[in-house]
Parts: structure tokens; C-alpha cells; sequence
């Protein structure tokens, strides 16, 4: 499975506590993973709800926010030494910047893996076939 590591500009704070009493430590190491089948399957559920229609019958919808996130969330390994999967309370958390970054490792990951995939339909394909 494909990871790839990045580095946050601003970083995620958290605190830890040790003998010298709490301290704030930032966390700007970041590994994200390529996206699995289970993951993008569970993240669109958790991002259904039902809404009563206008036209009185319940409905089952999707929002794409919340299961772009709850993909997102699940491609973290790590943050630091927090380890993922993390919860979207937890990415409401991170500054924007460090965010986008995330996002756009999470763009490059799935733009690998889906040009793997197309050259995966391609294998064996000749000339000769056109």
C-alpha cells in the first residue's frame, strides 16, 4: 500500500504531560495512506443521513463534504507520533494551511493509484487491437 510523508506548515498542537510538568508539542510530520475499498465505502455511510422531502417522503442523501472528510481522515496513518484514524473533530482542529497540504497529499495519492489502475486496463493491449 502506497504512503507518502509530508511536512505541515504550521502543525497540529497537542499537549503532553512528563515529569517537568505539560508541555505543547507541534506536530508537522505527517503520513497519509492510499485509500482502501472499505474506506470509501464507510466514509460515504457516515455521510448519509436522512432529510424529510418536500414532497413528504423520507429521503436518503449523501453529503460529499462530509464523505470527502471522512475519506480524508482514514488515509492519515500518523500526525507526529498521533496515530490515526482521526475523527473530523479532529481536522476541524487544523490550522487551513496544514489542511490543504493534507488534502493535496490525499489528491496525490489517489491521482497514483488511479493511474496505476489505468494502466492496469492497458496491460496487453497492442497496437494490433486498434
Amino acid at each position: 500500500m502506497a504512503e507518502l510523508s509530508i511536512s505541515l506548515p504550521v502543525g497540529l498542537k497537542s499537549h503532553r504531560t512528563s515529569a517537568a510538568g505539560e508541555e505543547e508539542v507541534i506536530h508537522r510530520d505527517a503520513v497519509l495512506r492510499e485509500l482502501e475499498t472499505a474506506d470509501i465505502i464507510n466514509a460515504g455511510a457516515e455521510a448519509e443521513k436522512v432529510v424529510l422531502g418536500e414532497d413528504g417522503d423520507y429521503h436518503l442523501v449523501q453529503s460529499p463534504t462530509l464523505a470527502g472528510l471522512h475519506m480524508l481522515r482514514r488515509q492519515i496513518v500518523r500526525i507526529g507520533d498521533i496515530d490515526g484514524p482521526f475523527e473530523v473533530a479532529d481536522l476541524l482542529r487544523l490550522n487551513r494551511a496544514d489542511f490543504n497540504a493534507l488534502q493535496d497529499a490525499a489528491d496525490q495519492l489517489d491521482a497514483a493509484s488511479l493511474s496505476q489502475m489505468q494502466g492496469t486496463t492497458q496491460r496487453g493491449r497492442g497496437d494490433a487491437a486498434s
